[in-house]
C-alpha cells in the first residue's frame, strides 16, 4: 500500500511539474494576447457595423417621409466619424462631439473628468484587478477578475457617433 501511495505521488508531482511548463509555455508564447487581439478586432468591427446600420437606417427613414410629403429628398447625411478604440493613444482621431448645444454647454463651465491612466498597449486590452483581502483575516472580499479597458472607449465613441 505504501508503495502504490508513493508511486501515485510521484505521478501527480511530474504531473503537476509537466502542467506547470505547459501553463508557462502558453503565457510566454502571446497566444492569450493574441486571442484578446482578434476578439477585441472583431468587438470594434461589430460596433463599427451597428454605428453604419444606424446613420444608414435614420437617412433611409429621413428619406422616407421627406418623399412621402412631396419635399423632395433632402441632402445626405454627413458619414459618421471612424470608431476606432484600438487605436494607440497618439493615433487616435480627435473626439467627437455628441450634440453641437451640448459642446457649448460643456466649454461654458463643467470640468472636464480626470485624465485615465495611461496604460500600456497589452493594458489597454485587458488587465487583472486583483482580489480584495481582509486585512484581519485574509479572506478574499472582492475576488480578481479582469477588465477590458478598450471597451470602455469603443462604447464612448459609438455613443459619440450615434
Amino acid at each position: 500500500a505504501d508503495d502504490l501511495r508513493e508511486r501515485l505521488v510521484e505521478l501527480v508531482e511530474a504531473s503537476r511539474a509537466a502542467n506547470i511548463a505547459h501553463l508557462e509555455a502558453a503565457e510566454t508564447s502571446g497566444w492569450v494576447d493574441a486571442q484578446i487581439e482578434v476578439v477585441a478586432a472583431q468587438t470594434q468591427h461589430a460596433v463599427r457595423l451597428e454605428a453604419r446600420r444606424y446613420h444608414s437606417a435614420c437617412q433611409l427613414l429621413t428619406d422616407f417621409y421627406f418623399a412621402a410629403m412631396g419635399s423632395g429628398l433632402p441632402a445626405p447625411r454627413p458619414r459618421p466619424p471612424v470608431i476606432n478604440a484600438l487605436a494607440a493613444p497618439e493615433e487616435k482621431p480627435e473626439p467627437v462631439e455628441e450634440k453641437k448645444g451640448k459642446a457649448k454647454a460643456k466649454a461654458k463651465g463643467k470640468e472636464e473628468p480626470p485624465p485615465e491612466e495611461k496604460l500600456d498597449e497589452a493594458s489597454r486590452r485587458r488587465r487583472y484587478i486583483e482580489p480584495t483581502k481582509d486585512p484581519e483575516t485574509g479572506q478574499i472580499l472582492v475576488p480578481g477578475r479582469w477588465e477590458f479597458p478598450f471597451l470602455r472607449d469603443l462604447v464612448t465613441q459609438a455613443r459619440a457617433v450615434l
